[in-house]
């Protein structure tokens, strides 16, 4: 987990990424959103591990 302070239309955002591995053979496409614990996150990036036959994906919390 990493994050980045940000100011949009004069509001004070910290970005936090959080990874999350889930298995390969979900059908998982750029565009879906995670909702885990409440929290809604977007997906930055999806990184195939065929090897280990999952995926790790790259989100950003949503500011809401």
């Amino acid at each position: 987990m990493s994050g980045s302070k940000t100011v949009d239309v004069q509001e004070v955002f910290f970005a936090e990424t959080v990874e999350f591995t889930v298995r390969y053979y979900l059908n998982i496409r750029p565009t879906d959103r995670i909702k885990y614990y409440c929290q809604l996150y977007r997906i930055i990036s999806i990184n195939p591990d065929k090897r280990a036959n999952s995926q790790t994906l790259v989100t950003e919390l949503v500011n809401e």
